[in-house]
């Protein structure tokens, strides 16, 4: 990045600043927040400078400067939004230049001039090429070079689709025409060309299976060389060749670490070994080998019970982090106490507690805990407002075991908020149902609605299973071993949740909204995705104000 989108000067890059300090707080921050008349906040100072206030133009939640007279929600400002040259609607702005921004057309005019990465010559269109990311942003010219060609059969400059053996180029258009063709050895489809060479589909199904075959002779159990045929013939039948042949490399690390595995216990391959082998980050990212896992019923530990194992590694970790501190034998006395509990607590809930302490501990340079002052409280939520209610357990604790008067100081009290956006938030989701929109984003809907309208959080309704729905009316549901009364208004979306196959009686599948995997209800990321495509706000407490 050049020195001036570093600078307050027009045209520059602002989610791509260097690191720079924040213009209320003063600190060092890697990215902006919010910038607002050229100044840069961090995220710690945006809640406070930007408070919630009504929209204006829509009545929903608006962040406008605390010095704002108005104050007018992103997406109403977003929809009267003009380009700053030619004046044209841009409700998508390419760049912004002061407080005005500019459509992708105008943008080149405000930009500064920077040299290609290729050719070095000064430019203010510079763009980069998918196909060649190691060449940088390279300028009109240069990325004409290394995307277009003469195509070799209608002798236009076009860009390149397809390369013959004997090196000439061809254009989509022109690879579309009939001509000479032959049928697929494979699957019997049509191929264009003499010979008896597969389609595109086929020879990416044989080239994972030649990899298989090549790499075989590096396991040494019978398991994983049976593990990686299995998952090579699974992939391909079940239309994720191109995924598998794109990832190969990785499988073969993980399938590889299982064989070790397998040679280390002589034990046959089950859950315990993979939870022994993996952490739950590499569980994730498996991918296809994990589906593949789960479906064969070699995994069969869900997702909740994932987080839980990682949650509970993480807080081993910071308590292994703490050994040598001064205040180690405090922090495991406050874990000592959270575990003594009369009223079990959840492990997120402990991991959140410990790492609030440790944050005051560290802030507060002390010692022993016995010598922290309520100025380090006030010091450490300062900086970090979001540890007030993780806080306070500890600060508890520390009056109870050595009568210490430290307390977080008092928020104010928000004023009473109109139940009028909530209402059009579950319109809004309601409406959006009604349009049969494609059966993943109305499962992603319907979840949402049933948490706005009940009031509980959306990870209790995504692990709803079928036993816990009323499907006859769709009116109860069980939340936490307790039925609950669903509004009449939505009993019909409640009812539409219900597979085919679970209502013809053969469905193996437990969740109401299943997720990837067999064993995982929908993530609360699929949730999010499938809103954003219908610009519904995923955060409920939008709807509040």
């Amino acid at each position: 990045m050049t020195q001036s989108k570093a600078d307050g000067s027009p045209g520059q890059y602002f989610a791509h600043a260097l690191r720079s300090a924040c213009g209320n707080c003063g600190r060092s921050m890697d990215k902006a927040h919010r910038i607002h008349h050229g100044v840069k906040y961090c995220s710690n100072c945006y809640p406070a400078v930007f408070p919630p206030r009504t929209c204006q133009i829509c009545g929903e939640t608006a962040r406008a400067h605390k010095h704002a007279t108005s104050s007018v929600c992103g997406k109403c400002a977003r929809q009267d939004r003009t380009c700053l040259r030619c004046g044209r609607l841009t409700p998508q702005a390419a760049l912004r230049v002061g407080d005005r921004v500019a459509c992708a057309s105008c943008a080149p005019y405000y930009r500064t001039s920077r040299p290609c990465d290729t050719c070095g010559t000064p430019s203010a269109r510079l763009s980069r090429s998918r196909g060649f990311p190691e060449r940088g942003q390279m300028c009109e010219r240069c990325l004409r070079k290394v995307t277009q060609a003469t195509c070799s059969h209608c002798h236009k400059h076009r860009t390149q689709y397809f390369m013959t053996l004997a090196g000439c180029h061809l254009c989509s258009k022109c690879c579309e025409l009939d001509g000479p063709s032959h049928d697929c050895p494979d699957c019997g489809s049509r191929v264009q060309g003499t010979g008896f060479s597969p389609c595109f589909s086929c020879s990416i199904k044989r080239g994972n299976v030649k990899r298989q075959q090549s790499v075989q002779h590096m396991l040494v159990t019978q398991q994983a060389k049976q593990l990686y045929a299995d998952f090579t013939q699974w992939g391909n039948s079940s239309q994720r060749a191109s995924k598998l042949a794109a990832h190969a490399s990785r499988y073969l690390q993980f399938i590889t670490r299982i064989d070790i595995a397998l040679q280390q216990a002589s034990v046959p391959l089950d859950q315990a070994v993979l939870l022994e082998t993996f952490t739950t980050q590499e569980l994730r990212q498996m991918g296809l080998l994990m589906q593949f896992l789960v479906e064969q019923g070699a995994f069969l530990q869900d997702a909740a019970a994932r987080r839980q194992n990682s949650d509970e590694a993480l807080v081993q970790s910071k308590l292994k982090g703490a050994t040598g501190k001064p205040w180690a034998a405090d922090l495991q006395a406050f874990d000592t106490a959270l575990a003594q509990r009369q009223k079990p607590l959840n492990v997120r809930s402990r991991k959140s507690y410990l790492s609030a302490a440790i944050a005051l501990l560290t802030a507060a340079k002390v010692g022993r805990a016995t010598q922290l002052k309520q100025e380090a409280v006030d010091a450490l939520l300062r900086s970090k407002p979001g540890l007030r209610a993780s806080l306070t357990p500890y600060l508890s604790h520390l009056a109870s075991r050595h009568g210490m008067r430290l307390k977080v100081p008092g928020k104010r009290t928000a004023p009473r908020q109109s139940l009028l956006p909530q209402a059009r938030y579950a319109r809004l989701l309601m409406d959006a149902i009604a349009g049969k929109p494609p059966r993943p984003t109305e499962l992603s809907l319907t979840a949402t609605l049933l948490a706005h309208l009940l009031n509980v959080p959306l990870t209790q309704i995504l692990q709803l299973r079928h036993q816990d729905v009323d499907w006859a009316t769709g009116l109860q549901m069980r939340l936490k071993d307790r039925w609950m009364e669903v509004p009449q208004e939505v009993g019909a979306f409640v009812r539409a949740l219900q597979s085919p196959e679970h209502l013809g009686g053969s469905d193996f599948n437990p969740w109401v909204f299943p997720g990837r995997l067999i064993s995982d209800c929908l993530s609360t990321s699929a949730v999010s995705y499938h809103l954003r495509k219908y610009e519904i706000p995923t955060n409920r407490k939008q709807a509040r104000h």
